[in-house]
């Protein structure tokens, strides 16, 4: 027999989405979409920090290429998500506030979660939406 004592509570939290807009000059109704998740259940080195990371270098070289005068083609959003540990909340919730938008007008959505980690291997990995391209 065992015996287990468990100490949770409920409480209902605000999550905050973060989104960064750098408007296109050509295709400014079709964005790129970067994102990562910022919550760990844990410390988060690889997951999700490195992916933070990555994507706030990003944020940091697209800004001088825009002090520079410099403009994209097309609109890139980067998307930092809250509550991703506890059920993709944040990102499932932009996604159903702006689906139509984003399913008629979006280009690409790039995950930089997990950008790097403690594996001695290469690893990749894609949507099976791209195998007929």
């Amino acid at each position: 027999n065992a015996y287990i004592e468990v100490n949770n509570y409920l409480e209902t939290r605000k999550i905050v989405d973060v989104i960064g807009t750098i408007y296109g000059s050509q295709e400014p109704d079709h964005p790129i979409l970067i994102g990562n998740h910022r919550d760990a259940w844990t410390f988060g080195g690889a997951d999700p920090s490195s992916g933070t990371t990555a994507m706030m270098e990003i944020g940091y070289a697209l800004g001088d290429l825009k002090k520079d005068g410099w403009r994209p083609g097309r609109t890139i959003m980067l998307c930092s998500w809250d509550a991703e540990e506890y059920g993709l909340l944040g990102s499932v919730e932009y996604v159903e506030l702006y689906a139509k938008r984003l399913f008629s007008d979006a280009v690409a959505y790039l995950n930089v979660d997990v950008a790097i980690g403690g594996f001695q291997h290469f690893g990749a990995g894609s949507s099976p939406l791209l195998i007929p391209l």
